[in-house]
């Protein structure tokens, strides 16, 4: 069975469609490829939910005030050309550095560390 925002193939689903739609009805969906453009242009989101696969759990690690969280990668199993991203990135940051400066435009190459050495873009999320 396919995932219906994502077209991931599910093996073993936990939740049963009906569930998921009763909690991502009030919310917008931001497909994982364009999550941190997104957040980065609109200066965040207030509900929004995304699909993907946990690809790596680091933690639980406590913090300085004694709560303790972790971090996962969730990626979309989709595979880019490193160095077209690259590309467009780089185009990206010179426009943004040119309307409106270096501080804006670091955020905008920050996108690169997104995308590991195999090509596959994740996002790192922490979990209380």
């Amino acid at each position: 069975m396919r995932e219906k925002y994502s077209g991931l193939l599910l093996q073993k689903r936990l939740l049963n469609e009906d569930d998921i739609d009763i909690h991502t009805s009030a919310r917008e969906f931001v497909p994982l490829e364009t999550l941190d453009q997104t957040i980065t242009h609109q200066g965040g989101i207030k509900a929004f939910f995304t699909v993907g696969v946990v690809i790596e759990v680091t933690g639980p690690i406590k913090a300085k005030t004694g709560k303790e969280f972790s971090i996962m990668k969730l990626s979309d199993l989709v595979k880019y050309d490193i160095s077209k991203a690259r590309q467009v990135i780089q185009k990206k940051y010179e426009a943004t550095k040119a309307a409106f400066g270096d501080e804006a435009a670091h955020v905008v190459k920050l996108q690169e560390k997104n995308f590991n050495s195999n090509g596959y873009k994740t996002i790192k999320f922490m979990g209380f």
